[in-house]
């Protein structure tokens, strides 16, 4: 599964923006609890942040779909062993 827009919280739990702003809007502010099963700590909008890597590791993931066969030698490649 790829998530859309991936952001993470503070301590690096990551999450589809949307939704997770939903459920922090969903909750009294200052009291919205990180739904990830056996963590304790709190979570904002406003301490969310793009998940950088996961989006790069997305990216690459597609690219390597789209060329599964980049790095394989065809007939009448020229290897260069000087």
């Amino acid at each position: 599964m790829e998530l859309e827009d991936p952001v993470e919280d503070e301590r690096g739990y990551v999450y589809e923006k949307a939704a997770v702003q939903d459920y922090i809007r969903q909750k009294p502010p200052g009291h919205c609890q990180c739904p990830v099963s056996g963590t304790v700590h709190l979570i904002t909008i406003e301490g969310l942040r793009p998940a950088r890597v996961l989006k790069q590791a997305q990216r690459r993931a597609r690219q390597g779909k789209q060329r599964p066969d980049q790095n394989r030698r065809r007939s009448g490649d020229v290897l260069d062993l000087g």
